[in-house]
């Protein structure tokens, strides 16, 4: 479905159609398990990026790979916050901070 060109109205459909399928099975057998920047990615922004930009392609793991190491190393610094909750909600906070700090308009 990552194509060179743009989707045509069946293509989209059928990306929907699969990332729901892919979301109603993680659901039914790994509900417990902790989403990845990736996969929070794929279920939730793909189908959005793909109707505004007609295409999958215009984007790259890059970005995502590059969160992914900012909130290990979060993680890492706020690791003696034994709630995992609580960890979470500053790490959280951090990548609202860094995003003010570093976004460029």
């Amino acid at each position: 479905m990552c194509v060179a060109r743009e989707m045509s109205a069946v293509e989209k459909e059928e990306l929907n159609k699969q990332i729901d399928v892919l979301f109603f099975h993680l659901k039914k057998f790994a509900g417990a398990q902790n989403v990845t920047p990736k996969l929070h990615v794929l279920l939730e922004h793909v189908t959005a990026f793909v109707e505004r930009n007609n295409t999958w392609a215009k984007t790259s793991e890059q970005s995502i790979e590059g969160l992914h190491a900012i909130v290990n190393s979060l993680k890492i610094q706020y690791r003696s916050i034994r709630k995992k909750e609580l960890q979470m909600g500053y790490v959280f906070r951090s990548l609202l901070f860094y995003n003010q700090i570093f976004n460029s308009y």
